[in-house]
């Protein structure tokens, strides 16, 4: 049986990887969480515990204090602007751009993998699962099928077990997502998509934007409503 080790952060993407590929028979035995210094990291790790948990997984976080250090990135610095954009610029080349740049992290994605790299040579896991997809990938290279083949090559040198590192979501968009999310029954009401660690998803920044449009479209807008915030402005953007 295929084995696997996945990095999760309770955003719906990598969750959705995770239920796709329970679904296909992948004995999925290891989370992961990263803990960079990134606002949302309490929130996003104890929604991570309890979806590790619903799936019945083995948790761990990582702690990567280095990586705070370096970086500048909004998603950290708390003196620099997260991006708020208006729900219809989501999709603006140029806005997307501007944005991406804003939330980077230094080589996050890359770091991560060959961590999980050593789960999977440690304990022989063929996989190692993560949640890159076709809408983030337009603007980020470390979302892209390139990067995932580039990394899956570069383990072939760097470790015994070889492990695929693999996203079942890599070809969908937000809404293809969700569709996911609701025909493989995940508890939606356990995701986090906020770039804030708030009570509730501030339902302002760009990542609550685009999960609940996502949502909205696809009309599971009452699955997650209850993630917000009761004071966030896309209850009444949204209502339903």
């Amino acid at each position: 049986m295929t084995t696997a080790v996945v990095s999760l952060s309770a955003g719906m993407d990598c969750v959705a990887s995770l239920a796709i590929a329970k679904s296909k028979g992948i004995d999925v035995k290891q989370a992961v969480f990263f803990d960079y210094g990134q606002r949302a990291a309490r929130k996003e790790e104890a929604a991570a515990k309890k979806i590790a948990d619903y799936y019945g997984l083995c948790f761990e976080t990582i702690t990567l204090d280095f990586l705070k250090n370096i970086t500048k990135t909004s998603l950290v610095n708390t003196d620099a602007n997260v991006p708020n954009p208006d729900i219809g610029q989501l999709d603006a080349i140029l806005h997307m751009q501007q944005t991406a740049s804003a939330v980077w992290v230094p080589n996050r994605n890359g770091i991560m993998v060959n961590i999980l790299a050593g789960y999977a040579d440690s304990f022989g896991y063929d996989q190692i699962i993560v949640g890159w997809n076709a809408e983030e990938c337009t603007t980020f290279s470390d979302n892209t099928p390139q990067c995932a083949t580039a990394c899956t090559e570069a383990l072939l040198y760097t470790t015994q077990q070889q492990p695929q590192v693999i996203s079942y979501v890599q070809n969908m968009n937000k809404m293809e997502i969700v569709d996911k999310v609701v025909e493989l029954g995940v508890p939606a009401e356990l995701l986090w998509s906020c770039y804030h660690g708030g009570e509730g998803m501030c339902g302002e920044c760009e990542s609550c934007k685009r999960f609940a449009r996502a949502f909205s479209a696809t009309g599971h807008w009452d699955l997650v409503k209850n993630n917000f915030s009761t004071n966030s402005s896309i209850h009444a953007a949204l209502a339903v």
